[in-house]
Parts: structure tokens; C-alpha cells; sequence
């Protein structure tokens, strides 16, 4: 209940400040597009704005808030709660609720969620439920019956093996310096040239297999070595065209490696080469859903969720990473194009809530739960006495229940530096202070500008009415369980009277039987005073009977004699 009822508030929130926007901007205001690009620096916006060949563009810092996490921080933008304890992060489809991992999905009430955003396209956010929405996609949205996942197969020429997600056998063969691909039961072919390394791209119709739900896959290969004897391709993975979009969007055609099938088991087995080929082909991938949806949609404001720059960051143990991040932006600055050619008057805004620079330099007694969030375990004297003896440390402690939470409020302690927000025009944000943003401000902002475009105050106010109705009909039943409790305690009451009443005439019955046991006991030392006096006495009357008897006996005998 406390949950509806903080949500509610935030609805009220939103209601009323409505008519005070974080954000100018003129009348020739178009659409507004929002991308959210974790691990985005100053220098890769600075390249982006070069790229779109502008100097019209602003940044602003972006205050980190704890916990320092970037699929939390997407969270609270979405439901308002920022300060978010109890969820954590378990990937980008997955979160440990209470010890237990739940989807993401299963984490935010999606009618709430729908009135709340539903003039907003919602690309590529992990929370959503694409078919609860009118305008958005979730590529992670059951993925897991909708994924070819990556593989690397060794092959004899001529020869064959089962993919069992298809139900097919693949054979492969070569003809005139070519290696060809045979998907037997679709009667499919790939072709892959020594130089081009990289097969045509086919569409797999699938009705009915093992390992996947039916519907269209688009799929390639990449040619790892080639010797007289056998060939090795990778299969970098692709999901379904349709079933994580709503029903407006239709699909995506093309093979679609995305960020979350990377698989690291296979990145030691890939040459650099080979791995730059499929961040490129994933890159490219998300790029074309990018594009197809907002060329689709009939929203004017949009949020995104662009995971690439921090994919490019774990995988720069094995690839350079300024390369990757090149290819990032390069990609990051053509969709912009794309968007803004179609919305010339568009405003553009990139976001990234934090950098990470460096490791934690502090280490409060407890379990670290997450970037900034401590689980206090044992004696909280143990981490006063640690604060006192580092110093410097803005600090929260939260009580949870029986938990108690340590919140740090000092990032850089926690390796975490300001984030940023690039924005263009510049005239979005003039006027306005820009040393800081408020990811509640922004939140504000991209609300205010989806009921700007297509109002949506009524199904909020029928839903803060259903809310409030839920309420009440809580407090019938809370002041309903109250009556019940005053009964039972004036129950109680009496039988607690009842129970004194008993005890006292409990006590009054054990005093009597201790008196009549007393009275018992000295009768029974009469009886046996009795007992001896009877038994003394009827031996003395006997002793007496037979002295007499003697002397009776005597005198009769003296009698007769002569």
C-alpha cells in the first residue's frame, strides 16, 4: 500500500508542476528526443557534436545520486523511485528482489506505467512490457524463447552437424573457393567468400522447433579458418523480428546480434578481428531498431536506453577501446541525423547520470550491496568509529524493517565522478542554471512534454482516482479490522476478569484442602495414638485375664482336695 501510495503522490506531483518546466524553449518546438548513454565522457559528446557538425549544443553536470548504478538510475527515472535499496541489478534483464531474481518487468506496475508514459515511445527500456504499451520495444522482453544464441562450429567439409534450436542439420561445403552454408530442412543457402569473411544474410522461417518460439529469424555467418579439411564459422547470434515490439511498431528485419548475446565464453575463442565484426554487427544492429522505430512512431517524445558505450568498456581487455568508442559515437551521431532530417526543430538530449573513475576508496563495515549502498551487519559502534576515523564522508543511514542501510552520499568515495547532460539547441536550457540537473527534474521535464504533445492528465486523474478508491476501500477495511480488535480486546478483558475471579477462588479452595489436610493428618495421628492404646490395653486385659484365671484355678484346686 505504501508503494500505490507513493506513486500516487508522485502522480499528484507531476499534475501540479506542470505549469513550471525545468527547460525553455521556443514555439517551433517539435519532438524531444532523450538518449540514455551510460558511460558516455565529455570527450565522446564533444566528437557526437562534431560529427553532427554543430556548435549549437550545451552540457550540463549531472549530480550522481546513490546508489551509483545505471539500470537503477533508468528505474527511478521511470517509477520516481530514485533511492532504491531492496532491488539489485542482477543484469540488464534481471534484478535480485529479496534474495530472489525477478525480470525486470515483474518490478514496476505496468498499467501505472502505460498512464504514466504512454505518450512516450519507450525504446529499448528493460522494464517495459512491449504489449501493455502503444509505442515501445524490449528486446530482452522473453528473450529467452526468442534468441538463436551465439555459437562457433568446427566442420568437416562435405560434412554436417545438428543445430538443434532450428531442428536442421548445417552442411558445409566448397565450391570455386567459396564456403557454402546448407540449412537442409528450410532448404537454405549461405555463401561466404575468403575476403569478404562474412555470409549473405537469409530469413529462417520458423514453424515449429525445440528451442525457439515460431516466427521469422534473419541470420549470417562469419568465416573464422579455412583449411582442406574443415571449416570454422561463428554464428554471432540473432533474436526474432517481432514478438518484443507493440503492435504499431510491426518488426525489424535483419540479423540482430544484440549487446545482451554477447557471450563472454566465446570472446577468448575470436581473433580481434572477429570480435570487432560482431561489435559492429551488434552496433549496427541497434541502430537499424533505432531508426525503424522512430520512423514509425506517432509519439513526439522519446526515451532510449543505448547501452553501447559501456559494452564497448568490458570489452576493451580485448579490443582497443578508443576504436570502440569511436564506433559508438559515429553510430550515436548518424541516428541523430536520421531523426533530425525528418524533425528538423527536434530538441536533442544525451545523458549519462555518472563516469566511473576509479575503484572505491573506502570500505564501512558491512555488505556491499551495491556501488554506494552498504547492508550494516554486526555493531553499528564498529561504523561510527569508522567514520570518525576517516572523515570527509557525506553519509545516510537508512532503517529498513530489521536492516539497516549505509548510503553513501560522497561518490567520489565510491570511484564516481558528475555526469553529464548534452543537449542542442543550446536555447533548450536558456535562462536556466546549468551546473546541475536533477534526474527528478528530468524526469519532470520529458512528463511535461508528453502531455504537452498528446494530454494524458485524464487517464492520470482516472488513475490517481482508481488509486484513491483502492485506498479508501483500504481504510474501510482497516477500520473494520479495528472494530474486530476492540472487540477481541474487551473479549479478552473479560476473560481476563473471569480468569481472576477463578484464580481467587482457586486460591480460597487450596487454603481449605491445605485445612482439611492439616485436620486429616492430626486425625490420622489420633488414630494411631488409638491404635496403641487399644493394642496396650487389650494386652494388659489379657495378662490381667490370665492371672485371675491362674488364681481361680488355684483356689478351686485347693478346694478338692482331702
Amino acid at each position: 500500500m505504501l508503494k500505490g501510495l507513493g506513486r500516487t503522490l508522485i502522480l499528484a506531483v507531476f499534475i501540479t508542476l506542470l505549469t513550471t518546466p525545468l527547460f525553455t524553449h521556443g514555439n517551433d518546438l517539435d519532438e524531444l528526443l532523450v538518449m540514455y548513454l551510460p558511460g558516455m565522457s565529455m570527450d565522446d559528446a564533444s566528437y557526437v557534436a562534431t560529427l553532427l557538425n554543430t556548435t549549437d549544443y550545451g552540457v550540463a553536470e549531472l549530480n550522481p545520486t546513490p546508489p551509483y548504478d545505471y539500470i537503477l538510475f533508468m528505474y527511478g527515472i521511470l517509477t520516481g523511485e530514485i533511492y532504491t535499496y531492496d532491488k539489485i541489478p542482477f543484469n540488464e534483464s534481471h534484478v535480485l528482489f529479496q534474495g530472489v531474481p525477478h525480470p525486470w518487468v515483474e518490478m514496476v506496475d505496468q498499467d501505472w506505467l502505460n498512464a504514466t508514459w504512454g505518450n512516450v515511445s519507450l525504446i529499448n527500456i528493460p522494464m517495459i512490457n512491449p504489449s501493455n504499451h502503444s509505442n515501445a520495444l524490449n528486446p530482452l522482453y522473453n528473450a529467452m524463447v526468442r534468441t538463436l544464441k551465439p555459437f562457433i562450429a568446427i566442420v568437416g567439409v562435405n560434412e554436417s552437424i545438428e543445430w538443434v534450436e532450428l531442428n536442421t542439420s548445417l552442411r558445409v561445403i566448397v565450391e570455386n573457393e567459396k564456403v557454402k552454408i546448407l540449412l537442409d530442412s528450410y532448404n537454405i543457402t549461405l555463401s561466404i567468400t575468403q575476403s569478404a569473411k562474412a555470409s549473405n544474410e537469409v530469413r529462417v522461417s520458423v514453424n515449429q522447433t525445440i528451442g525457439v518460439e515460431p516466427g521469422d529469424y534473419y541470420v549470417k555467418f562469419y568465416l573464422l579458418s579455412k583449411n582442406d579439411t574443415h571449416i570454422t564459422i561463428f554464428f554471432p547470434g540473432t533474436i526474432s523480428s517481432a514478438g518484443w515490439l507493440s503492435t504499431p511498431l510491426g518488426e525489424v528485419t535483419g540479423t540482430l546480434p544484440l549487446w545482451f548475446l554477447y557471450q563472454e565464453w566465446f570472446s577468448d575463442r575470436l581473433d580481434g578481428e572477429a570480435l570487432k565484426w560482431w561489435f559492429n554487427e551488434s552496433l549496427t544492429a541497434f541502430e537499424k531498431v533505432l531508426n525503424t522505430t522512430l520512423s514509425r512512431s506517432n509519439l513526439h517524445v522519446h526515451l532510449i536506453y543505448h547501452p553501447y558505450f559501456t559494452l564497448a568498456e568490458k570489452m576493451s581487455g580485448q579490443l582497443n577501446s578508443t576504436e570502440l568508442r569511436t564506433m559508438v559515437c559515429n553510430s550515436v551521431a548518424r541516428m541523430i541525423s536520421g531523426f533530425s532530417a525528418r524533425k528538423p526543430s527536434a530538441l536533442i538530449i544525451l545523458l549519462n547520470p555518472f563516469q566511473i573513475i576509479g575503484e572505491p576508496s573506502i570500505s564501512p563495515p558491512g555488505v556491499r550491496l551495491m556501488p554506494g549502498v552498504y547492508n550494516v551487519t554486526g555493531n553499528l559502534t564498529n561504523l561510527y568509529e569508522y567514520l570518525s576515523s576517516v572523515g570527509g564522508i557525506n553519509y545516510t543511514l537508512i532503517n529498513n524493517g530489521a536492516e539497516q542501510y549505509f548510503v553513501v552520499n560522497t561518490p567520489e568515495l565510491e570511484g564516481v565522478g558528475n555526469g553529464l547532460v548534452f543537449y542542442t539547441p543550446r536555447a533548450l536550457l536558456a535562462g536556466q542554471n546549468t551546473g546541475s540537473i536533477k534526474a527528478s527534474n528530468l524526469a519532470h521535464y520529458l512528463f511535461m512534454m508528453s502531455t504537452n504533445y498528446n494530454p494524458s492528465i485524464g487517464i492520470l486523474i482516472d488513475l490517481l482516482n482508481l488509486k484513491n478508491s483502492v485506498i479508501s476501500g483500504l481504510n474501510a477495511t482497516i477500520d473494520e479490522l479495528k472494530l474486530r480488535v476492540t472487540e477481541l480486546n474487551s473479549t479478552l478483558t473479560n476473560l481476563r476478569e473471569e480468569l481472576s475471579t477463578c484464580q481467587s477462588v482457586n486460591a480460597n479452595l487450596s487454603t481449605r484442602i491445605l485445612v482439611v489436610e492439616e485436620e486429616l493428618k492430626r486425625a490420622e495421628e489420633l488414630r494411631n495414638q488409638a491404635y496403641i492404646f487399644i493394642t496396650t490395653g487389650l494386652v494388659g486385659l489379657i495378662i490381667i485375664a490370665a492371672g485371675l484365671s491362674l488364681i481361680v484355678g488355684r483356689a478351686i484346686f485347693s478346694r478338692q482336695k482331702p
